[in-house]
């Protein structure tokens, strides 16, 4: 509370008069008691009014020329002049003296005014002051606002026909307050001693202060002890008992009830009261302005009778003491208060009076707070405080352990712009979507620390002036964050949804919150999803970014690394975020306090993959190559393995996997190398997805496994691939589609199925090929295309043996000139005559194999050109007829 200032000496006091345009003193208008300075002639005739020190010093320039304007009191010239002061005023003129009082002054013996507040003075106040006995009128007893020291003369007290305002205020007094001010029994106005530095009680002997009427000013003074009961006596006193910001012990007198003129403030605030208030406080029925009992330790009932003070206009502050009452239903009685109530950190028990709602005329702040309530006293906030629409600036009821669900009436308060805190209780329920109502918040809405549950409104996105602190962490609030929080475009300092059940998606909306500079706070919810990039517009954010402790995936957003201002907190751990760590946001942690982020998540490792220790680091995103044959693997193959989509070779074959391969392979687009699944138990059919593994330039392999179906015809889109082993399966066709795949080298291999269909022409355009043609042991039917002789870098191992292929051999055969070993058609229904073109074939080694088909005719004598045979030529079971020629000789290992 702000100290009134009397204006000391504006109707008698006479202040440095302004010169005039010779730069002489100029004389002032008035009569007797308004005489400036004028020449020197006119104070040597006895001038009944001296200015100080400028008067003193031209006075003394009169007497001696050589004297500065500017000097010290001389009052021994003063004095040896003859001249009649009455009134010593030069404070509140804006100038400054700037030194100590003379002891002389105590020589000017008439003067009847001491008016030096302001001036700067510094020094003892002498004790010779005591001797200017004929104060008597105006104030004249002023002598605050300097740097005065040491203390307070006890002669002053012969100052005792003064009868206006004595102060001392604002100084740097010490010392204990002289019993002898008690003598100034005529005051009138008022007692002004604050803001000094003393160390004693208040005088008993203040008491007989009992015509002061206006101010009893003792604040931040330093005095200990307890209030003289005397005091009490001071009846007449109307205005301004401020006793504040002191040392004060004990209980508060009751005596101080029967200042019942009191009509202004009574403040007695920041000491150390206690005990209970007394209840002829209550008595002070006529005070409007306000009373403040705040913050001393006051314990016990508050009393009811304080609900008499009815025509309080201003506050009723009771916070910061011990009460452990219930607040009194009587105080639904203070109709007329209008600034507001404070009634913070008490131990308060019981229910808050619904008649608190008869408050109507509060315009300021409403104010509740208990630290230490027990959980038997707790109880619900009566839907009446909805009736306070007058509230501009605080609603704070916090910390008292209220239950129940929060009132909708609330939403009513629409003035409500600064405070809106009901943190720290036990409210349950919704919130309440008519909150949204309250446009006008601007700073604090602060509900955390209570159990509220259910969704978040999105009403609350009307909230588009909050500009401070939006908390709502620590309750049980769930379902989605709203869309809408993206409108609390004003907001600067930080917004708090931490510590609650909160699930889905991080809205983008978010990122509108371009303001936001203190923090956002989510961690400790259910969030789950990605982190938005348009976080990354949060380019002003200083201090938190909290996202821990939630269920989020994928990998961090490079636009993280906009965030170039934050350099506090940086907290995304406990997730399960995945991949590397950008580096544009790596680049942020050397400037971060704190930087929370790989400590349980998954990050390193390739965003969705779940550990399987099966496949020890499969999901590191730094693997290239997967090398897991012969390890004696069982069970199926995750699908998760279509993540790695880096992975440029695959390799699990010699296992004992099963069950299908997954479809989700296909996304190992970068597969370049050898991709090796053969030597398991996979079933089922092989996935269509291959077709995309365009890049493999190497050989795919899934021989050995028990898969069946018809091959399917996107294979034929590897036309990169240099090897194709499917062998050992049960699939039962081969699609012409693969006879696209024109890179083609090393290995087609598909025998030991269960192929029906005729052998593709197409497989004629494998101009590549130059070995391991394997369709053996297969039912197949039809012909031998003919465009198989169009694959002339053929040199070993060329198989159709075992199927049922028929017709008679294509001539074209005989252009596979480089064959050397492996040609092999046994077991067949081949007919007709053996081509004669088959004897071009002269690099052929061994195994040469035409036994057990339809053959006839003669053998041709152009087989006698396979010289080079030594080993594997048998013809045998066929139905050849004539005599072997004599060329067949030359093949020693012919049957």
């Amino acid at each position: 509370m702000l100290q009134k200032k009397p204006t000391c000496g504006r109707a008698r006091s006479l202040h440095v008069a302004k010169t005039d345009t010779h730069g002489m003193p100029g004389i002032p208008n008035g009569g007797t008691n308004a005489v400036g300075i004028g020449t020197a002639a006119s104070m040597m005739k006895g001038s009944t009014n001296a200015m100080l020190p400028l008067a003193l010093a031209l006075l003394a320039a009169c007497m001696a020329p050589c004297a500065d304007a500017g000097a010290a009191f001389n009052v021994t010239r003063l004095i040896a002049s003859q001249a009649k002061v009455t009134n010593i005023t030069y404070g509140n003129s804006g100038e400054s003296y700037a030194g100590s009082l003379p002891t002389e002054i105590g020589m000017l013996t008439d003067v009847k005014v001491v008016n030096l507040n302001e001036i700067a003075l510094t020094g003892t106040l002498p004790t010779q002051l005591g001797s200017i006995t004929k104060l008597s009128y105006g104030n004249g007893g002023c002598l605050g606002a300097n740097a005065l020291t040491g203390t307070i003369p006890t002669q002053l007290g012969r100052w005792s026909d003064y009868e206006h305002y004595f102060t001392v205020t604002a100084n740097q007094l010490t010392g204990t307050m002289p019993t002898e001010l008690g003598q100034l029994s005529k005051l009138t106005y008022g007692f002004g001693a604050s803001s000094n530095q003393f160390s004693s009680a208040l005088p008993t002997e203040l008491g007989n202060l009992v015509q002061m009427t206006d101010g009893l000013w003792q604040i931040e003074s330093g005095f200990t002890s307890t209030v003289p009961s005397e005091i009490g006596r001071l009846v007449n006193m109307n205005s301004n008992f401020w006793l504040y910001s002191n040392q004060f012990t004990g209980a508060l007198p009751s005596e101080l009830g029967n200042i019942v003129s009191m009509v202004t403030s009574f403040s007695v605030n920041n000491n150390a009261f206690s005990k209970a208030i007394p209840t002829q406080v209550g008595r002070l029925i006529s005070i409007e302005s306000g009373v403040r009992l705040d913050q001393n330790s006051f314990s016990q009932a508050i009393p009811t009778q304080l609900g008499n003070m009815v025509d309080i206009t201003s506050v009723l502050y009771l916070k910061d003491n011990s009460f452990t009452s219930s607040m009194p239903t009587e105080f639904g009685r203070f109709s007329k208060l209008e600034s507001g109530i404070s009634w913070t950190l008490n131990s308060i028990t019981g229910n808050l009076p619904s008649q608190l709602g008869m408050l109507t005329c509060v315009t300021e702040s409403f104010n509740v707070h208990t630290s230490y309530v027990k959980g038997e006293n707790s109880s619900t906030l009566p839907t009446e405080i909805g009736q306070l629409t007058g509230i501009a600036s605080r609603l704070q009821i916090y910390g008292r352990h209220l239950t129940g669900p929060i009132p909708s009436e609330l939403g009513r308060l629409t003035a409500l712009g600064t405070y809106f805190s009901l943190y720290g209780n036990s409210f349950s329920g919704t919130l309440p979507s008519e909150l949204g109502n309250l446009a006008t918040m601007s700073s604090y809405f602060n509900l955390y620390g209570n159990t509220i549950n259910g969704p978040l409104p999105s009403e609350l996105g009307q909230l588009s002036n909050m500009y401070k602190y939006l908390y709502l962490y620590s309750n049980n609030l769930s379902g989605t964050l709203p869309t809408e929080i993206g409108n609390l475009v004003s907001m600067v300092s930080q917004l708090n949804l931490g510590y609650n059940s909160l699930s889905g998606v991080i809205p983008t909306e978010l990122g509108d919150v371009v303001t936001l500079k203190a923090g956002l706070k989510l961690e400790n919810n259910k969030l789950s999803g990605s982190i938005p990039t348009e976080l990354g517009k949060f380019t002003k954010l200083a201090k938190y970014l909290k996202l821990q402790s939630n269920s989020l995936s994928s990998a961090l957003p490079s636009e993280l690394g906009n965030l170039a201002s934050l350099n506090t907190f940086f907290g995304v751990n406990s997730n399960q975020l995945c991949s590397d760590v950008p580096t544009e946001l790596a680049a942020l942690s050397s400037s971060m306090t704190d930087w929370l982020v790989t400590t349980e998540n998954s990050l390193g490792t390739v965003c969705g993959w779940i550990e399987d220790s099966r496949f020890p680091a499969a999901g590191s995103t730094t693997a290239t190559a997967l090398d897991y044959h012969g390890d004696n693997i069982y069970g199926t193959l995750p699908t998760q393995f279509g993540l790695l989509t880096d992975i440029t070779s695959f390799s699990i074959w010699d296992n004992y996997l099963s069950g299908p391969i997954p479809t989700e392979l296909g996304n190992l687009v970068e597969s370049e190398e050898d991709f090796w699944m053969s030597r398991n138990s996979f079933t089922g059919q092989l996935p269509t997805q291959l077709g995309k593994l365009v890049a493999m330039s190497s050989s795919i392999s899934v021989r050995d496994n028990d898969l069946s179906g018809t091959l399917p015809s996107q294979l034929g889109r590897l036309q990169l691939a240099a090897g194709l082993y499917l062998y050992g399966n049960k699939f039962t066709a081969v699609p012409t589609e693969l006879g696209y795949m024109s890179e083609m080298q090393s290995e087609f291999s598909l025998y030991s199925n269960l192929l029906s269909s005729t052998v593709p022409t197409q497989l004629g355009n494998l101009v590549k090929m130059t070995s391991a043609l394997r369709l053996s042991w297969n039912p197949m039917s039809g012909s031998v295309p003919s465009e198989l002789g169009q694959l002339t870098d053929f040199r070993f191992t060329f198989r159709l043996d075992e199927t049922s292929a028929s017709g008679s051999m294509p001539t074209q055969l005989g252009q596979l000139v480089q064959m050397s070993s492996y040609f092999l058609f046994s077991k067949n229904s081949l007919s007709a005559a053996i081509p004669t073109q088959l004897g071009q074939l002269s690099q052929m080694s061994s195994y040469f194999y035409l036994y057990s088909n339809s053959f006839s005719g003669a053998v041709p004598s152009q087989l006698g050109q396979l010289s080079q045979m030594s080993s594997g030529l048998s013809l045998r079971s066929n139905l050849f007829s004539g005599a072997l020629p004599s060329q067949s000789g030359q093949l020693s290992q012919m049957s």
